[in-house]
């Protein structure tokens, strides 16, 4: 509830900027920072159905009736919620689901407007394997989308690149491939992780990010 508000509230703020972006999590530190013990694969994917199933009701402001929106659950609670005035985008701002699984996928096609993934490679190849597993994904995606009876252009799609060895930051060319290989696949948003000289990781030439933006990016 405490999420759908600052939502609503960000939304106005920004005239109708937001999306916003949710995911089951994984283990590590974000699994553990509030002291909680970390939760089975499962888990998470029950817990990201519920937050995205009531967060949709909230953000869309249909109230279950006089008392506003009810909901009591395995995760979450709410007892007579309203999200007032309701959203400027209408008929609530978008929500992007992180999915890779059959189950998270089918809760990005019920209720995204957009789908992320990492492309996770899955071999060592790395490289050629994150736009077959993207592939793959895709049509798992459509299949799901025809089952809720939406169409599959209804749902954008968002690459999150950086889980594999393909560094299309490299160059522009390589960034230049990149957008042809994920484009002929449906990929509507190609994103890059910002390098940086002191990062362990993330330490391509800076200046690829006014290449890419010279080349690709819409002056309007």
């Amino acid at each position: 509830v405490t999420l759908a508000k600052d939502a609503m509230t960000i939304d106005h703020l920004s005239g109708g900027r937001l999306t916003i972006g949710l995911g089951a999590a994984g283990l590590g530190f974000d699994a553990e920072v509030l002291g909680q013990a970390p939760l089975a694969p499962g888990e998470r994917v029950d817990r990201l159905a519920e937050a995205t199933d009531l967060l949709d009701r909230l953000l869309r402001d249909e109230p279950d009736g006089a008392d506003g929106i009810g909901h009591e659950g395995d995760w979450y609670t709410a007892v007579g919620a309203r999200t007032r005035p309701g959203c400027v985008q209408r008929p609530r701002v978008p929500l992007a689901v992180a999915a890779g699984g059959r189950r998270s996928i089918d809760i990005a096609a019920r209720y995204g407007d957009a789908w992320i993934t990492y492309g996770d490679a899955l071999s060592p190849e790395g490289e050629r394997d994150s736009p077959a597993l993207v592939r793959e994904q895709s049509e798992r995606l459509d299949a799901r989308c025809a089952e809720h009876g939406r169409r599959p252009g209804d749902v954008d799609r968002i690459v999150l690149n950086g889980n594999d060895g393909w560094r299309i930051t490299s160059s522009i060319e390589a960034f230049r491939e990149a957008v042809g290989v994920y484009g002929e696949l449906g990929v509507t948003e190609l994103v890059i992780h910002h390098p940086r000289a002191d990062d362990e990781e993330w330490n391509d030439p800076v200046a690829i990010i006014d290449e890419i933006a010279e080349e690709f990016l819409d002056p309007r």
